[in-house]
């Protein structure tokens, strides 16, 4: 899962788009985006703490011992197993 500034009560499920560039090495995530959800699709609300929110990143193969950053800015991320 990735976390990021949500600064929002809520958010909608299926609402950010995480999407990562990944090398043998290396999994780049790129920035979050929020997506509108149409009157039609309805919101399935998940509560917030105003303050972040997480969705999750689908990688092509397992993390193993890459490393992960920010596409923009190379920063590390911490990498918590669960």
């Amino acid at each position: 899962m990735v976390v990021f500034p949500w600064r929002e009560s809520g958010y909608c499920v299926e609402q950010f788009i995480v999407t990562a560039t990944e090398t043998s090495t290396q999994v780049a995530v790129n920035p979050v985006r929020a997506r509108t959800i149409s009157q039609d699709e309805g919101c399935s609300g998940v509560g917030s703490d105003g303050v972040t929110a997480g969705d999750y990143l689908r990688l092509e193969e397992p993390l193993g011992n890459r490393t992960v950053v920010r596409a923009q800015g190379g920063r590390r991320f911490e990498v918590r197993a669960r």
